[in-house]
């Protein structure tokens, strides 16, 4: 998965640096900028969850309460 967000966001970095040069002195938030960061973070689950393979049952530790 972290492969996933690494490329994820060099592929934007340019559209998200020029989203954000464009936010004038003093304000504190960009809608443009704003609705740009949740596309971008959709399209990161996405490619996460297409880059994520489900363990096996056999892999994954269970749960045991401890003994009282």
């Amino acid at each position: 998965m972290t492969w996933a967000f690494v490329q994820n966001e060099k592929a934007h970095e340019a559209e998200l640096f020029e989203a954000w040069k464009e936010i004038e002195q003093g304000i504190k938030f960009s809608p443009r900028y704003g609705e740009l960061f949740m596309k971008l973070e959709e399209s990161l689950s996405s490619s996460m969850h297409r880059d994520w393979n489900e363990p096996k049952p056999e892999d994954v530790p269970i749960w045991v309460p401890p003994e009282k």
